[in-house]
């Protein structure tokens, strides 16, 4: 009989995802460099996904590492999805990134104003790909 999860976590090796892992002692580790079918076999029979994974945004901006920053949560999430979509995974939980929000502005959860800058644009096309 096979073990059945409840949860998978995509970036379980960052500040977040290392405390939840501990939290939800049982969980898969999803691997963001996988494919759609690796992620769907991974995710199948979990009820819901937390989807915490990006490339440190502490490291020299690069237009390397601008680019892994952008592949790690874009093309992350967009394989994620489709993978739920086909195991079944009702349901997910992705992370943004505080970069969203213009800097020198006090904002809360009903601010609509978006950086215009990368982190903006970044954390703007992670939430929309999720």
């Amino acid at each position: 009989m096979s073990q059945a999860y409840e949860i998978a976590i995509t970036g379980s090796s960052g500040f977040v995802g290392s405390h939840l892992r501990r939290a939800f002692p049982r969980h898969r580790r999803l691997r963001r460099h996988g494919s759609v079918d690796e992620l769907a076999r991974a995710v199948e029979g979990c009820r819901f996904c937390l989807n915490l994974a990006g490339a440190p945004i502490i490291h020299r901006w690069t237009a390397h590492h601008k680019r892994e920053m952008w592949d790690s949560r874009i093309s992350t999430t967009r394989r994620l999805v489709e993978a739920m979509e086909a195991a079944g995974c009702p349901h997910l939980v992705s992370t943004s990134a505080v970069g969203i929000y213009p800097d020198g502005t006090e904002c809360d959860e009903s601010c609509t104003q978006i950086a215009q800058d990368f982190l903006g644009d970044l954390a703007r096309a992670w939430e929309e790909e999720a």
